[in-house]
Order: structure tokens, then C-alpha cells, then sequence
């Protein structure tokens, strides 16, 4: 059980770190490239959810079981494996798309939008997305929650992000999104 407890709360500290970098990095990018467009309810409706999975997920971390199904130290170290390699690949990402960036709830261009293509980029559209899925998912395992049953509906909100966002950047971008598109898969290189 300390084995588990020492993996929980490395991670814990690691989401903080990157809720820290993400809310730096939200600021400078405001300051950079303000929004263009105001909250709808729908923004709100999602930026409440995300916030519900985000407290979720540090209030397992700190140790409270919801709807736990086993105790199996493979699912643990699976877990942990995960969400740390989510980590890096959502921060990593998050560092290449700099001031471009926006929150997935209020999806918009900016004023001097550039569209990014290189570092992680160069091979998929939405590694945000992925690396968030990814370290969602690890957190799961490595608690042990039947909330792991909700990824498919997860992953159909990432989806579902991720198709507006290319709406928009095809409209704004045009000709140059569509080769960059091609180019490259929207999650997984190679592969989808």
C-alpha cells in the first residue's frame, strides 16, 4: 500500500506541476494573443466539466477510493507509466504550440495565429489531447476505479474537440491545413 501511495502522490505533484505550466502559459498566451470571442453557455458547461475530471482526479491522487475494484500493484506501475508518459507528451506539445494556444472549451483564433507543424506536431494534430487521455487513463489504472468504465465517453469528448478545432483551423487556414492534414494523423502516428 506504500508502494501505491508514493506512486499517487508523485503524480499528484507532477499534475500540479502541469496545471501550474498550463495556467502560466494560459496568461503569457492571453497577454500575446487575447481572445477574440466571449464565454457561451456551452464554453462554461465544458470548462465546469473539465474542472469536475481535474478535481476528480487530484482528490484520487490524494488517496480517496472511488469505486475501487482491486489492489494489483501490475495495474499500479501500469498506471503510473502512463499518466507520466501523457504527461510529457501534453507538456511537450503544450511548449511547441506556445502563444497559438487555446483552451479546448473556448476554441478560437487569435490575433498573429500561426499554425504549428513542427516538434511533436510534425506528427500528429492533437497530442494535447492525447497525453491527456493517456495520463487520464493511467491515473484510472493506477487507483483502480470503475470510473475507468467513463474513458470511451472521454474520448468522445477529445474527439469531438478536436473535430471542432480542425473546422476551424481548415476555415482560418484553408489550403494550408488541409496539406497539413494530410500529412499527418490526428492522434496516433501512423495510425489514426
Amino acid at each position: 500500500m506504500q508502494f501505491n501511495n508514493v506512486l499517487r502522490y508523485t503524480l499528484l505533484f507532477l499534475f500540479a506541476v502541469q496545471q501550474l505550466y498550463w495556467l502560466i502559459g494560459y496568461f503569457k498566451a492571453e497577454k500575446l494573443k487575447p481572445r477574440t470571442k466571449k464565454d457561451t453557455l456551452v464554453n462554461i458547461i465544458e470548462r465546469t466539466l473539465i474542472k469536475a475530471v481535474y478535481f476528480v482526479i487530484f482528490i484520487q491522487l490524494l488517496g480517496v477510493n472511488i469505486l475501487q475494484f482491486s489492489n494489483n500493484n501490475f495495474l499500479v506501475l501500469s498506471g503510473f507509466i502512463l499518466s507520466i508518459i501523457g504527461i510529457i507528451i501534453s507538456i511537450s506539445a503544450r511548449k511547441e504550440i506556445a502563444a497559438n494556444w487555446t483552451c479546448s472549451d473556448n476554441y478560437q483564433i487569435k490575433k498573429n495565429h500561426s499554425l504549428v507543424t513542427s516538434g511533436i506536431y510534425r506528427y500528429i494534430r492533437h497530442p494535447i489531447y492525447l497525453g491527456m487521455g493517456i495520463s487520464f487513463l493511467g491515473v484510472e489504472l493506477l487507483v483502480q476505479s470503475y470510473l475507468i468504465f467513463f474513458a470511451p465517453l472521454g474520448t468522445l469528448m477529445i474527439f469531438y474537440w478536436a473535430k471542432r478545432e480542425e473546422t476551424l483551423l481548415t476555415k482560418y487556414f484553408k489550403k494550408d491545413y488541409l496539406k497539413y492534414k494530410r500529412k499527418t494523423k490526428m492522434f496516433l502516428p501512423f495510425i489514426i
